[in-house]
């Protein structure tokens, strides 16, 4: 009934389902609107079949017939043609109502002012001082709206887990009580927890629950005393009655969910739980042992937001005889919840699937870590079993992956960090496994059965599973990301932002991009402006710890430095004109190598060469700093680096054989004074094309190619607008060249 309440809350915020018919179906025009023509749904028929109808009254919707699919069929209502645009099941229809629903900003969003409860605030009675938060509870759950709780949540689900609804809460706080109560719209409730003291005493606390909190982090509350001395296990009365209720037969399946409305919702589609304070403190190995003497299987189902995904690998990797079943993305379909956060957890789910099938299929993906088994054999020897699904998950939740790799026929294997990424080999996951079982202890007829298995990755085979959603971008249009040993930092126009490598992020970095240095923050060393004739002018901070790299360029900027050290002249404004645009010109190419993010409009082959030059061989000069320049830049970006004095450029099929998506610059040094510049220019501002020798060739487009930078002691060849217009010229002073006597 909500799904049908929602759906046509959408088709009113639509024109009636028009708008989702003319967004899918672009042939659906104002001549097919208003004249009734034909048009074409489906791409391979010759003659348009399809029709539009409108609705027959207020509460029906837009509907298209295709009459090349049969009078029995092609009768598509918007929702229809969604689900069959998408390619959507039956099953998939929630999803494809709350997709809409968010699309066209249908959803119910918690405001601060719209969801809060009634407050009172009394002057606190002798007792209540001092005292902790207590409850009211109500009778049974009539009129009180159950629908926060999830799809086919009933009363009885509540009360199996001691839930009740609440008519007050009172918080004591100093001399004032503040008391807060439920209203049509915002339920509380409060889940009566049993457990025994120190002294053997039974006792109970109360968890307060309110679950319309505009505030997510103040949705709990604790009322009573809470035991101390371990990590409580909520569900566990429920558990022990299902158990005693089945003749203390185990249950198949017992669940380890985040939260208490988790737990409900997996009870309403016939499937136990239990769950703690926090995914953070983890389970026990005690602890899992007592959930054990209820079920033959643990399935843990994480949140699928950072924090779920980390302590979900963790407690995996501690206790091997858990299963997880892990929830997926695409299971929530980019959906967010009434908070505007994404999906992440069983209730999202089971709101987004609500058949049972849906749940069955996610139980059945659980699989756990320990890749063997162990059996007794009737002369009483154990002997094992291998898993391979197991033992695959058991590598991937230690990092290792293979990398899809369209141009290598074997597996690519790489093993990740957080973000960081590592090519490994074969040989290095399976020393890893071995090392691993040797500090384990496991007895040495299991080793020796797991090093022995054919199911091992080789350098030509593996089951890894393949990542292809890795993002090893640099940064953005409007940000640069640089990854340093101690953290990685965000370059914005508005500063820069520090991230540990512990902080999930939406991309990754290869551990052999990693400067070698350790970050630290230092004062701002100069400023580029402007005069009052609009002449470029950059000044310098005064710093106690001076750059020696900005010392190193403002002196190969120095063009007029002979006039000013050697003879003692002041230089005319023209000239100081001239080395200040020089400078800043320096500053802004090595930002421009320096950053990822490339427009065709804006591309240009840096290329650097010596201030006072001539075209004789004899009188070029060189040795003026340009290379360092560039080995400047390489520390911080990968760089290919060609030695064009010494490499031929006659057959230049090969030249590029090293290059790939993740190399930021391509340096050509020693560029001849004859050296044809036409080479790079369409790399400059299109696709690259690289081939490896004994391997295909493979593209890489314009937006992930390498920058060029080019170093010479001679003037260019040439002065078209075509080459002006895609390089960017460097000169350098002959500060730092030494003259041989």
């Amino acid at each position: 009934m909500e799904d049908k309440n929602l759906l046509q809350r959408v088709y009113d915020a639509t024109h009636s389902g028009l708008d989702i018919i003319t967004d899918l179906l672009p042939a659906v025009d104002d001549d097919v609107i208003k004249k009734k023509k034909a048009f074409r749904l489906r791409t391979d028929e010759h003659t348009p079949s399809a029709h539009l109808y409108p609705p027959k009254d207020s509460t029906d919707c837009w509907h298209v017939k295709d009459f090349g699919m049969g009078e029995s069929g092609g009768y598509f209502s918007p929702i229809d043609l969604y689900l069959w645009d998408r390619g959507y099941g039956s099953d998939k229809f929630r999803m494809a109502v709350e997709e809409l629903a968010e699309h066209y900003g249908i959803q119910d969003v918690l405001t601060k002012s719209a969801n809060k409860p009634d407050i009172e605030v009394r002057a606190a009675l002798p007792e209540e001082v001092d005292a902790l938060p207590s409850v009211t509870l109500l009778e049974g759950f009539s009129g009180i709206d159950l629908s926060c709780w999830g799809d086919g949540v009933k009363p009885a689900h509540l009360s199996a887990y001691g839930w009740s609804a609440v008519s007050e809460v009172r918080i004591p706080k100093g001399d004032k009580v503040y008391v807060r109560r439920p209203t049509p719209t915002y339920p509380i409730f409060a889940q009566r927890c049993d457990y025994t003291d120190e002294q053997g005493r039974q006792q109970a606390f109360y968890k307060v629950y309110e679950p319309r909190n505009y505030d997510k982090a103040h949705r709990f509350l604790i009322a009573g005393q809470k035991p101390r001395t371990r990590n409580y296990i909520y569900g566990m009365q429920a558990l022990r009655k299902a158990f005693e209720e089945r003749g203390e037969e185990k249950l198949d399946v017992l669940l380890l969910v985040s939260g208490g409305s988790d737990a409900v919702s997996a009870l309403a589609a016939g499937y136990q739980a239990v769950w703690l304070d926090s995914e953070v403190k983890g389970l026990t190995e005690t602890d899992y042992w007592l959930l054990k003497k209820y079920c033959r299987r643990l399935v843990n189902i994480p949140d699928i937001d950072d924090t779920g995904i980390k302590c979900g690998r963790r407690l995996a990797l501690q206790i091997l005889g858990i299963h997880t079943a892990w929830l997926t993305a695409g299971d929530m379909g980019g959906l967010h919840d009434n908070r505007g956060r994404r999906c992440k957890d069983l209730r999202d789910y089971r709101r987004l699937n609500p058949s049972k099938k849906a749940m069955d299929t996610l139980i059945n993906r659980a699989v756990s870590a320990r890749f063997w088994t162990e059996h007794e054999k009737k002369d009483g020897q154990k002997e094992y079993s291998l898993s391979l699904t197991s033992l695959n998950y058991f590598l991937e939740l230690n990092g290792f992956y293979t990398l899809k790799d369209e141009s290598r026929s074997e597996p690519v294997y790489i093993r990740i960090d957080g973000i960081i990424v590592t090519k490994v080999t074969a040989k290095t996951i399976v020393g890893f496994l071995k090392q691993w079982m040797e500090q384990q202890g496991l007895p040495k007829d299991l080793q020796d059965k797991v090093l022995r298995s054919r199911d091992l990755p080789t350098s030509n085979v593996s089951t890894l599973r393949e990542r292809d959603d890795l993002d090893f971008s640099k940064g953005t249009p409007a940000s640069q990301y640089f990854h340093f040993r101690n953290c990685w930092v965000e370059v914005t126009g508005k500063g820069i932002k520090t991230h540990p490598y512990t902080e999930a992020a939406s991309h990754y970095v290869w551990a052999d991009n990693i400067i070698g240095h350790d970050y630290r923050k230092m004062p701002d060393m100069f400023a580029v402006g402007t005069d009052e004739d609009g002449h470029y002018t950059v000044s310098i901070a005064e710093c106690k710890e001076q750059s020696n790299l900005l010392r190193f360029l403002m002196n190969t900027c120095r063009l007029h430095w002979r006039k000013q050290d050697e003879c003692g002249q002041e230089l005319t404004p023209e000239e100081q004109a001239e080395e200040h645009l020089a400078l800043a010109s320096r500053l802004a190419n090595l930002g421009y190598l320096l950053t990822s993010n490339k427009s065709e409009s804006e591309a240009w082959a840096t290329v650097c060469m010596d201030s006072t030059m001539a075209e004789s061989v004899d009188e070029c000069n060189g040795r003026s700093g340009k290379s360092f320049y560039i080995s400047a830049a390489t520390m911080m970006a990968k760089t290919f680096g060609i030695n064009a004095g010494t490499t031929s450029f006659r057959d230049p099929r090969f030249i590029f054989d090293g290059v790939t998506a993740d190399t930021s610059l391509v340096f050509i040094d020693e560029c001849p004074r004859k050296f044809n510049y036409n080479f790079i220019y369409g790399m400059v501002t299109g696709d690259m094309r690289v081939e490896e020798k004994n391997r295909h060739s493979f593209v890489i487009p314009f937006s992930q190619s390498p920058k060029f930078v080019l170093g010479t002691n001679f003037t260019l060849s040439r002065h078209d607008p075509s080459t002006e217009g895609r390089i960017w010229p460097q000169p350098f002073s002959d500060y730092y060249h030494v003259r041989t006597p």
